[in-house]
């Protein structure tokens, strides 16, 4: 049973999922937004329609590769502050059944 001391040192991850979602409702809506001028592309630039599959898929590909980027290193951060916590609350169950020994800087 979780109490209030065990909620306090967990990270909220309610903003962190609606940054999530928010980003991805945009990529939904950007690849889709860009089906719209994709025939004046193609006539502005004689693309066949493999061509223009390939446009669409690229621009999915590279506004996915970075929000991938973005989740990574979002929780290579989330993994530092759980080390930290972890590192803090190991040292101070330390001193308390060690009460005699210092701990150095």
């Amino acid at each position: 049973m979780a109490t209030a001391a065990d909620t306090s040192t967990t990270p909220a991850v309610g903003p962190a999922f609606a940054l999530l979602g928010t980003v991805q409702t945009a990529l939904v809506f950007t690849l889709t937004s860009l089906t719209v001028p994709l025939p004046r592309i193609g006539r502005e630039f004689s693309l066949g329609r493999d061509d223009l599959a390939l446009l669409s898929a690229a621009y999915g590909l590279a506004f996915s590769g970075l929000l991938t980027l973005g989740s990574d290193t979002t929780s290579l951060a989330a993994t530092a502050v759980a080390f930290a916590i972890v590192a803090l609350l190991h040292t101070r169950i330390k001193q308390r059944t060690h009460p005699s020994r210092e701990l150095s800087p």
